[in-house]
């Protein structure tokens, strides 16, 4: 009979402990997440303890001797949550308190494009490369950083994207699944579009110009500020060309005129670079060239030119021949130094070369002869004066 008293009383003695410590509310952030996930654990509860054991069921587990801890999951699938509280002398206080929750797969980003360096405008193709395992995409996200303010960006799996800008650009890719778990791919620098930028100037004396004067044989300093190019073809305005595929370290080309004339000088320019590209598992080689014929100045000046003298039987000095105002308006005048005589010519070239007007028996008063140019455009002009088996010439600027 005291036998039985004594095991009624550790039974009532268990049920109690057990009803005591067995109201334990477990709370999850997120019962459904996402691999990676930071996902935060806590529970409550009246029962006294000392420490307390998570057992996540993924193979890891936790003791803490707080209410709260977290855990991210690095496989996907559905996962047993267990908790258990234990006492100063490491006894079970009750049965382990469970909950369910379901982490589901992360897309692998990924592309890349056969197009990695081109000319503009640029049509880029992207192979979408992106892994998902356990799940579906449903959704994708390009931006294509172009250097302006406004993000680009396509919605497509494979998207096409022509690019206008000259640079280094950065592509991302952002692949969302059905049950919203995301991942980025940021590759930087992996679009590099070149555009040869012609650059140049006439060089003389120290200082910058837009047209140059010299004799047959002698050579026009050209002094280049272009970027992205690797060939130099110079039209030198006779339908010849002056190449060249390094530039000088001074950064100034030397280019020769052997017959008098106004030469109006150009600059093709073009950019050869080398693109590795990947196909079928082989790294190719392609090259890819692009000319632009447009030329800039600090003037922004459509032409540059050279005026090149015979190197004889033209008396060039300013002493004996002088244009005023220059540049003109409507009335320039021709200013010698000498006695020109009513038996002159005026010859007006533009700057093709092309002879424009000749003018014979001008009025002469005080050795200056007046000409209208009121009906000339604005631009450059050679102009010739002969007399007494003299022949002078001078360039000038005709203006608004």
């Amino acid at each position: 009979m005291k036998t039985r008293i004594v095991i009624l009383a550790i039974l009532g003695l268990l049920i109690f402990n057990s009803n005591s410590y067995s109201h334990i509310d477990l709370t999850i952030s997120h019962t459904e997440s996402c691999r990676g996930t930071d996902i935060k654990f806590s529970i409550s509860s009246s029962a006294s303890f000392s420490t307390i054991k998570w057992v996540f069921g993924d193979g890891n587990s936790q003791i803490t001797t707080t209410l709260f801890t977290s855990h991210k999951y690095d496989t996907f699938g559905s996962f047993q949550v267990k908790v258990s509280l234990f006492d100063n002398n490491n006894q079970l206080l009750c049965a382990p308190f469970e909950k369910k929750i379901v982490v589901y797969n992360n897309p692998i980003a990924d592309f890349d494009t056969p197009e990695i360096c081109c000319c503009p405008p640029a049509v880029v193709r992207f192979n979408n490369k992106t892994i998902m395992l356990g799940d579906t995409i449903t959704s994708w996200r390009w931006d294509f950083y172009e250097g302006s303010s406004t993000v680009r960006y396509s919605l497509l799996e494979n998207p096409i994207h022509t690019y206008t800008n000259i640079g280094s650009f950065d592509v991302r890719l952002i692949a969302t699944s059905k049950h919203n778990c995301k991942d980025t791919m940021l590759k930087e620098s992996i679009i590099l579009i070149l555009y040869p930028k012609p650059k140049f100037w006439l060089f003389r004396n120290g200082q910058i110009c837009t047209s140059d004067t010299i004799f047959a044989g002698e050579q026009v300093n050209v002094l280049d500020s272009s970027v992205y190019i690797n060939k130099w073809k110079f039209n030198k305005g006779d339908s010849t060309f002056y190449f060249d595929t390094m530039r000088p370290p001074n950064r100034i080309f030397k280019i020769k005129y052997d017959n008098p004339g106004i030469y109006i000088l150009s600059l093709y320019a073009e950019i050869r670079f080398f693109c590795p590209t990947y196909m079928h598992g082989k790294m190719i080689t392609s090259w890819s060239s692009y000319g632009d014929t447009s030329y800039w100045n600090y003037k922004n000046e459509s032409t540059f030119t050279v005026v090149v003298k015979k190197t004889s039987g033209i008396d060039d000095r300013l002493s004996e021949f002088r244009l005023y105002p220059n540049p003109v308006e409507n009335t320039l005048r021709i200013h010698a130094s000498s006695d020109v005589g009513n038996n002159n010519i005026v010859l007006i070239y533009n700057a093709f070369g092309q002879l424009l007007k000749k003018m014979e028996n001008l009025p002469v008063y005080k050795n200056e002869i007046q000409l209208n140019t009121a009906d000339l455009k604005p631009g450059f002009y050679l102009l010739k004066l002969k007399f007494d088996n003299k022949e002078f010439e001078k360039t000038f600027i005709k203006t608004d």
